[in-house]
């Protein structure tokens, strides 16, 4: 293999490793806690984004196997009826009640 094949394959092999990242979880600690006291979560509303449902038999089309999975996957979210304003309402009050919950163990600590 030459020398700019060697290169062309590891550039290509480091962009398509570019979206594996790992998250660092960082515990929450009570003077983290003290910061988001008496905040307010603040919604905001978007326009939903298409979602792609990939499969294999999809993917070997290319672009046309795209947009099948794009449909397929739009048509996925209006079945199961997957509503953005349910699933925020859910999220906030689950944040709300972690936040207090994690507050009343600080307290006690």
């Amino acid at each position: 293999m030459s020398q700019p094949y060697k290169i062309l394959f590891g550039l290509i092999v480091l962009l398509s490793m570019s979206g594996c990242v790992s998250v660092k979880k960082i515990p929450m600690t009570a003077d983290s806690a003290n910061q988001i006291r008496n905040k307010q979560i603040t919604i905001t509303k978007r326009d939903t984004p298409d979602f792609g449902a990939s499969t294999p038999g999809k993917a070997m089309f290319g672009a046309i196997g795209a947009a099948a999975m794009i449909s397929a996957g739009n048509q996925i979210i209006s079945q199961k009826n997957i509503d953005a304003a349910r699933l925020k309402q859910e999220l906030t009050q689950a944040a709300d009640f972690w936040i207090r919950e994690f507050e009343s163990k600080a307290l006690q600590i």
